[in-house]
């Protein structure tokens, strides 16, 4: 038996699959398993003991981000932004972030600080979050 955890994001060919090798599987089984799931995303084989903080990273993720989103395309929205193009630009910053990191291979905190001027707005709302103001955004 083989554990496959998809998330959400397989449905638009972006998702992350956590895939645990059972006892009776071969090694033949989980690259089958990991050749149709990467049609839809990225594996993540992980040992069984494993398999729930990464599909909590993999699925809560998803969530997670949709709330920074919304976040962003609502202070967009708020300053004049079209809603529609509000998400986009979001999403975009998202997608974008996302890319630096996976293809770079830097640390999410070496991308945000090099966004981060000394008294700008990312580093101001960085801050304010680091210090627990989240809700003043």
């Amino acid at each position: 038996m083989i554990r496959i955890i998809p998330n959400m994001a397989c449905s638009v060919g972006q998702g992350g699959v956590v895939l645990v090798q059972g006892s009776h599987a071969t090694r033949e089984d989980v690259d089958t398993v990991k050749s149709i799931f990467t049609d839809v995303g990225q594996c993540f084989e992980v040992p069984d003991r494993l398999i729930e903080p990464a599909s909590g990273i993999l699925g809560c993720g998803i969530a997670f981000m949709s709330v920074v989103l919304e976040g962003l395309s609502d202070g967009g929205v708020m300053m004049g932004i079209s809603r529609q193009d509000a998400i986009q630009m979001a999403a975009q910053s998202l997608i974008g972030a996302g890319a630096i990191v996976k293809e770079t291979g830097k640390h999410p905190g070496q991308v945000k600080d090099s966004c981060c001027s000394r008294m700008g707005h990312p580093s101001r709302v960085c801050t304010s979050w680091r210090e627990g103001e989240s809700g003043r955004l």
